[in-house]
């Protein structure tokens, strides 16, 4: 019960993400125009197809600074570290079609498998082997899957989907305090580096220069920020990962919700998602986006 609630912590994305690298020299208003022109990119996109890792180094010691985060250059870990690292792959087509997987070893003996999708026929979630369909469409189905899925599921859905009448709110364009920091390189690709909060969190983005996100990192380090949540939304949270939704298992979940935010300043380090392979409006049919239990379905018909 207590796993199931802090995904669905997550998944409400709760965080606790605290104070990052300091700005140089910054100007708002190129980092504004930046953030403009990254979303004009992307919404220039048909269809968008995309696979990396999200590396997750978290110390919850209690220790006064923040873990150390990867150099951005050399993004080298160890894959068969359990917990450590989770796999992705993302295919979205416009107006409505999306498929999210990741994958994550939990233990030298269990891998943790997901997905979020839609090819058309409604919104749905593949969580611990069990397939649900979800009402709300796709901004409940990727919230759901935001935080097992190590943020893979909300970044850049949320980009590429931004003209979906706010029903994915384009999260670089929602960022305050928005500044520019010196940029950096990763692989081959000289990148902007765009630094700012939303919702309590800190967030830096790495984008090339033809406006493309390459990196985003959160750093943790600061007390969470637990905004107003009613009964129903934690019903419906509880509901989409397969939870009771009794009186009993609100409170309980507003107990969790009060223990993590007293705790959450113990947190430090970083989460960060790399793209490593970008296809710019391949042709994916809707087949592609279905389930392999959908398919398999639609085969035997």
């Amino acid at each position: 019960m207590k796993k199931s609630i802090a995904v669905a912590l997550l998944s409400l994305n709760f965080a606790w993400f605290g104070p990052g690298a300091p700005a140089q020299e910054a100007t708002a208003p190129a980092a504004a125009d930046i953030a403009a022109k990254v979303a004009a990119k992307y919404a220039g996109l048909t269809s968008l197809a995309v696979t990396g890792r999200v590396i997750t180094d978290i110390d919850m010691s209690g220790g006064k600074d923040p873990a150390p985060a990867p150099k951005t250059d050399e993004l080298k870990y160890d894959l068969g570290q359990p917990g450590k690292v989770t796999t992705f792959s993302i295919r979205l087509a416009k107006p409505d079609l999306y498929r999210v997987e990741w994958s994550q070893m939990l233990t030298e003996s269990y891998t943790q498998k997901g997905a979020a999708w839609s090819s058309g026929k409604g919104d749905f979630l593949l969580l611990g082997g069990k397939q649900r369909t979800i009402e709300g469409g796709m901004q409940m189905a990727l919230g759901s899957a935001a935080g097992v899925s190590g943020g893979a599921a909300s970044t850049l859905p949320s980009v590429f989907f931004q003209s979906k009448t706010n029903q994915l709110p384009n999260q670089l364009q929602g960022l305050a305090n928005l500044v520019l920091l010196p940029e950096e390189k990763i692989g081959d690709d000289s990148c902007y580096v765009l630094s700012g909060e939303k919702s309590g969190q800190k967030l830096i983005y790495w984008i090339t220069k033809d406006y493309l996100v390459k990196q985003k990192k959160m750093v943790l380090g600061g007390e969470m920020k637990i905004p107003d949540i009613s009964d129903e939304d934690l019903k419906k949270t509880l509901s989409q990962i397969g939870e009771a939704t009794t009186p009993e298992a609100i409170a309980n979940m507003r107990t969790t919700m009060k223990t993590m935010q007293a705790a959450s300043s113990k947190i430090k380090g970083s989460i960060t998602e790399k793209y490593e392979t970008f296809q710019a409006n391949p042709v994916l049919p809707k087949e592609s986006f279905e389930n392999a239990s959908d398919a398999a379905g639609k085969a035997g018909n």
